[in-house]
């Protein structure tokens, strides 16, 4: 009869060592997982911020302050009705400048008579009329309500060579080329931005002309100061439009124009992030003046690339 074979186990004497390389190892691949995916935040993350990030070339420019302002055209004008019915012949042309005594019309009756029509005072000719003349004149100014008066309705009224007109009505303007009013209310807040006694205004009808103006006060009270500029230069269209916005320049600086977003603040210093051969870089700069969301600055060299967004970058940071 066989003897059964018994079977024991041996207990391995590498079996600690196998446990503590395993160990090891696998700390070691954690270490260079860990570097990997921080190499790749890092890359991704420069990547990233050169795919969102905004930058602007450094050109010295103008930053304005403005009050935007609704009012109304008062000028000095004269209305001039038919002295006779029949047909219209224009002698002088729209927007001529005329002396008093000038001939402006004639007029030729029904019975073959020709009535010749002067201008009553020397200035600018308008053939076309708004219906608003007899209520907006410059001797009026404190009882003008520039917010009621664009409620009116204008009634356009303009007389074609040819036409036929009857006795009594008002068939064109003269009007005053040596000064004119613009009368707006303003906010308390606006009216002091202004510069005192004078301002440069730009009117929608014309927003590339720019005007100077003195200013009066007209009526003030707790909320709102209504004011008449007074001008003495000519603007297109400032003889025939009497509704407009405009636009008062109350402040101009020159220097880099910037958004705010773009500055950086360290302590009491205030500067930009630059882009130099695709590294981040700080550089100081002052402050001239913020208007809004833009800032003036000068400290920076023009052409340099600023960049718009710098809470996405750090300094020394490769792009």
């Amino acid at each position: 009869m066989k003897r059964k074979k018994r079977f024991h186990v041996v207990p391995g004497r590498g079996k600690k060592k196998g446990m503590r390389e395993k160990f090891l190892r696998g700390i070691l691949m954690l270490a260079v997982t860990i570097f990997a995916l921080q190499a790749a935040y890092f890359l991704a993350g420069s990547r990233l911020a050169g795919l969102l990030l905004k930058t602007v070339v450094s050109e010295e420019s103008v930053l304005e302050q403005l009050v935007s302002v609704s009012g109304v055209i008062v000028r000095d004008e004269r209305v001039v009705a038919a002295p006779v019915s029949g047909t219209v012949r224009w002698v002088a042309v729209a927007g001529a400048r005329l002396a008093a005594g000038a001939s402006v019309a004639k007029i030729y009756t029904g019975d073959g008579g020709v009535q010749n029509v002067a201008a009553p005072m020397s200035g600018v000719m308008i053939p076309v009329l708004d219906g608003l003349e007899g209520a907006l004149q410059p001797g009026d100014l404190e009882r003008i309500d520039a917010a009621e008066v664009r409620k009116l309705a204008k009634k356009i009224q303009a007389v074609p060579e040819g036409a036929e007109v009857k006795q009594g009505s008002i068939f064109f303007k003269m009007v005053n080329n040596f000064s004119w009013y613009y009368v707006v209310d303003l906010s308390r807040d606006d009216f002091a931005l202004l510069t005192p006694q004078r301002n440069r205004l730009r009117f929608a009808f014309s927003p590339e002309e720019e005007v100077s103006a003195s200013w009066e006060v007209l009526k003030e009270d707790e909320d709102t100061v209504r004011l008449a500029f007074a001008l003495s230069e000519d603007v297109e269209g400032s003889f025939v439009e009497r509704l407009s916005d405009a636009e008062i320049v109350v402040s101009r600086i020159t220097g880099f124009v910037l958004p705010s977003s773009a500055l950086v603040s360290r302590g009491a210093e205030r500067g930009v992030y630059i882009l130099e051969k695709s590294v981040v870089s700080y550089l100081p700069v002052k402050v001239l003046g913020e208007v809004g969301e833009n800032v003036v600055i000068e400290g920076v060299r023009s052409g340099r690339t600023v960049i718009k967004n710098p809470s996405l970058v750090r300094e020394g940071q490769r792009l």
